[in-house]
């Protein structure tokens, strides 16, 4: 199974917002999109958002990744975080939410805008 987590860390309260009604769309499409094994969301604090997804592929991935919803939201988050991360890797079972947070500490792929607080 192909594993993707992400994290991100939004500016501020009054983006909070914006990242919600862009992003929950995509959330209930990746549900649904094809490949899909699981997606869950979680957050840590008042600013910090992850991911948790199981794929049956990258590419059954990158297809959701790169279409409608999830397309869109991606493009408005850039204006909405301090810090976006990211993490792939293949799994034979789903990862409880310690194990792929520590995997992406581990090597992450990250962006940072601004001046991170």
């Amino acid at each position: 199974m192909f594993v993707s987590v992400t994290r991100l860390k939004l500016k501020n309260f009054f983006s909070l917002w914006t990242f919600f009604t862009k992003t929950s769309f995509a959330f209930r499409q990746a549900r649904r999109a094809k490949g899909n094994f699981f997606a869950e969301t979680r957050g840590f604090g008042a600013l910090t958002y992850c991911t948790l997804s199981g794929w049956e592929s990258e590419s059954a991935m990158r297809a959701y990744r790169d279409n409608c919803a999830h397309l869109k939201a991606m493009k408005v988050s850039r204006s909405i975080p301090v810090l976006l991360q990211s993490a792939h890797f293949e799994l034979l079972e789903k990862p409880s939410w310690n194990e792929a947070l520590k995997r992406m500490e581990a090597d992450p792929q990250s962006i940072k805008f601004g001046n991170p607080a």
